[in-house]
């Protein structure tokens, strides 16, 4: 009888994690925060391009921005998106990324 596995549960996808190239981010709160805001300020999306810059500048708080209705309407996709995400295939992803050992920047 051929036994396929199930789905990826988050604990896995963690673990598959932590033995990534991807530890660091899963342990340094400032590392996520530095790529999110630089991700945020180099984006093609004006407003979140302006969200980021204003982030990375020291202009504003997080919950500054998301008291801002246009920018919460900028992120509600992303956010909403956020229960869609397929653990198994970020697990593939994961799993991709191990041939390459330099660390995410």
């Amino acid at each position: 009888m051929d036994h396929q596995p199930g789905p990826v549960t988050i604990e896995a996808l963690l673990a598959k994690v932590e033995g990534s190239r991807y530890r660091a981010l899963l342990h340094d709160d400032q590392l996520r925060r530095r790529l999110l805001v630089r991700m945020m300020a180099d984006s093609d999306d004006p407003v979140l391009r302006e969200m980021g810059e204003q982030l990375r500048d020291g202009l504003a708080t997080p919950a500054q921005l998301l008291s801002i209705p246009e920018y919460w309407e900028a992120l509600r996709p992303g956010y909403e998106a956020l229960g869609s995400i397929d653990l198994d295939e970020v697990a593939e992803q994961v799993d991709a990324s191990a041939d390459d050992e330099s660390p995410p920047s």
